[in-house]
């Protein structure tokens, strides 16, 4: 606005002057011009001035000089010669002439200017106005009136007019500013706001306002930095919550995000100030645990938070246990820089969540990109390549009288150089090598052709197969289920197809959706680990499960434990109430047995029964105890 203001006044200032300078002009003009009337022929120009002129002009500039126009005056013909003079030019000598003059002579028009110099060639006192007004006779100029006047009101009228003009701008621009500042200074702030709102949103959850994953890694490698500092650790913990899909998919995302502020402000509470908490994507958190000493403080932290996800909290107006599950790992045990600990954290992660152990400590042998493991996934997909993927099978038997009709088909890698290998130590390998799939595939391949054999050789069995979640997910995996069937001349109903709840919880609608096709091929499904998963009643009575397997857990101490028998009591008596059989996993005492017996259980598995074993030795297995004439048919 300042620099508007001196170019507004140096343009006003300009408009005065060039204003005042014309009315001058004219002025002057006017009476200069009057002394034409004096001329009346070129030849008696020199008489006229010499007997008329003087006289004429002095009176003009005594008037004039009243009125501060006048200053000094000379008439020059073409070629220099001074014809009058009232101002000390020599009458009657050449001179040079001055230039105005000159350009009067040359283009016929008056022309006038500011004096920038003094004293000037009239010598006068304060010649500040220069004119030339050429005068005519007819088509020709024969001379120039060439006057200089004092100009000391002009430049006072001048003086006014800018000091008025300016004093307007001023106030306008004044006013101007007046209005414009609280308006700029509005934008500004709103402006700043908006700066500091997009710099927070940069760093931080706009859902939760925790940390994002920017700012994590910052805030880690400060903690790094800190911790190398003064010889402590620091602890780093991958949260992701077990049910969060369950809660999204059922009530809403609307009750999904509040279930992630919740989430959010109920960790917050469990951490120390100088802890971070940030929102990583997802259902997923990370944590920054400061000043750790140990690794056993380290995973008691870890277990607090994991343990407040248990408590059950309101998400509009619902009743919700968030549960989760945590990968820790420590600087500088596990790493040195944030994308290593993030990694190997997010191996624990998963580790966690395949135990259902609340919190995992990173340890190598999960480790699946160490070149150890690399090698092992490898070799398991050379493994499924050479039918190296065999089964056992566990008998299943009904309690009343101990009758098999059925069998576990229980995976088993046949290793050319470490001999036979239990699967956990190689289906984690699978999951996450994404082999799952193609060792389902070659499972129920090898179990199916098994069936068939016994069932050639007089033993009618159903066999039981396991399936993962990954598997459960795969659209395509009815089709492949009723291929294998067919494949291998199996009736549908001599197949039983068993899930875990967790598997059936990570994307229910599409569970029941595979499910609901499985069931209505004739295939038998049955809800393995029953009691671990805490799936509701009423979710369970709309899935076509015909079996529920009460985990191993509950029977461990089914004798000691009066909280487990309870359970045990309620789950028979809800198969018995939904119509489905229950089976008892992990039976291994005759003692458990005849509880169990007491108890109304239809069916059961374990030890105490038989242990897994090859195919080739089940037939005989089964003969040696029960004759083979009242095994047939046996459903």
């Amino acid at each position: 606005m300042f620099a508007l203001g001196f170019g507004l006044s140096a343009t006003v200032s300009n408009l005065i002057k060039s204003r005042y300078l014309s009315t001058y002009t004219q002025t002057a003009d006017l009476n200069l011009n009057s002394l034409a009337s004096l001329v009346v022929a070129d030849q008696q120009l020199q008489d006229s001035f010499a007997k008329n002129g003087g006289s004429v002009v002095a009176s003009m500039m005594a008037a004039d000089r009243q009125a501060a126009t006048l200053a000094g005056l000379a008439v020059y013909e073409p070629d220099g010669t001074v014809v009058f003079s009232a101002g000390g030019q020599p009458t009657g000598k050449r001179v040079p002439l001055p230039a105005l003059v000159r350009a009067a002579f040359g283009n016929g028009q008056s022309t006038s200017a500011f004096v920038d110099s003094t004293p000037a060639p009239l010598h006068l006192a304060s010649p500040d106005v220069e004119l030339a007004i050429p005068i005519r006779i007819g088509n020709t100029v024969p001379v120039v009136v060439h006057a200089y006047s004092s100009a000391s009101d002009l430049y006072a009228a001048i003086s006014t007019g800018e000091r008025r003009a300016n004093l307007v701008l001023a106030a306008g621009l004044g006013l101007l500013w007046l209005i414009l500042f609280p308006v700029v200074l509005s934008a500004s702030r709103r402006l700043r706001r908006q700066a500091d709102d997009n710099a927070y949103l940069a760093l931080h959850d706009s859902l939760t306002g925790l940390p994002n994953r920017d700012l994590f890694a910052d805030r880690l490698n400060h903690a790094m930095a800190e911790a190398a500092r003064r010889g402590e650790m620091v602890g780093l913990l991958l949260l992701d919550l077990d049910r969060f899909k369950e809660v999204n998919d059922g009530l809403g995302h609307q009750h999904g995000d509040a279930l992630l502020r919740r989430v959010a402000v109920l960790l917050l509470s469990e951490l120390r100030a100088s802890d971070t908490l940030a929102r990583l994507g997802g259902d997923e958190f990370g944590v920054v645990l400061t000043g750790i000493h140990s690794t056993s403080e380290a995973r008691d932290g870890a277990n607090r938070l994991v343990t407040a996800l248990e408590a059950a909290v309101s998400v509009n107006g619902v009743d919700v246990t968030p549960q989760g599950s945590g990968g820790l790992v420590l600087y500088p045990e596990h790493g040195s820089d944030v994308d290593t600990l993030l990694s190997k954290a997010d191996m624990a992660m998963y580790a966690a969540k395949d135990a259902h152990s609340g919190v995992e400590v990173y340890s190598p042998e999960r480790d699946f990109s160490l070149p150890a493991r690399l090698a092992l996934v490898t070799e398991l997909r050379h493994a499924l390549d050479e039918d190296e993927i065999l089964c056992h099978y566990q008998p299943l038997a009904r309690m009343i009288d101990g009758q098999v009709w059925g069998v576990e088909a229980l995976v088993r890698w046949a290793h050319p150089t470490r001999g036979l290998v239990a699967p956990v130590e190689f289906l984690a390998v699978a999951e996450q090598a994404g082999l799952m799939n193609v060792l389902t595939r070659r499972v129920l391949s090898v179990a199916l052709r098994q069936s068939r054999e016994w069932r050639d050789a007089g033993l009618d069995l159903v066999v039981a197969v396991n399936l993962s979640a990954r598997s459960l997910r795969d659209p395509g995996l009815p089709s492949m289920v009723f291929a294998a069937l067919a494949e291998a001349g199996v009736a549908p109903n001599r197949l039983e197809l068993e899930i875990t709840e967790d598997a059936l919880l990570e994307d229910p609608a599409h569970a029941k959706l595979i499910l609901e096709e499985l069931a209505g091929g004739g295939i038998r499904i049955s809800l393995d680990d029953f009691g671990t998963g805490y799936s509701s009643l009423a979710y369970l009575s709309g899935l076509p499960v015909d079996k529920v397997k009460i985990d191993r857990a509950f029977l461990a101490e089914i004798d000691s434990d009066h909280t487990n028998e309870k359970i045990v009591e309620a789950v028979i008596g809800l198969g018995r109430q939904l119509g489905m059989d229950v089976l008892a996993e992990g039976v291994e005492t005759a003692e458990t047995w005849d509880r169990l017996v007491r108890m109304g259980c239809p069916e059961a598995q374990g030890y105490y029964l038989a242990r897994p074993m090859p195919g080739s030795d089940l037939a005989g297995w089964v003969r040696s105890r029960v004759p083979l004439g009242q095994l047939a048919g046996v459903s």
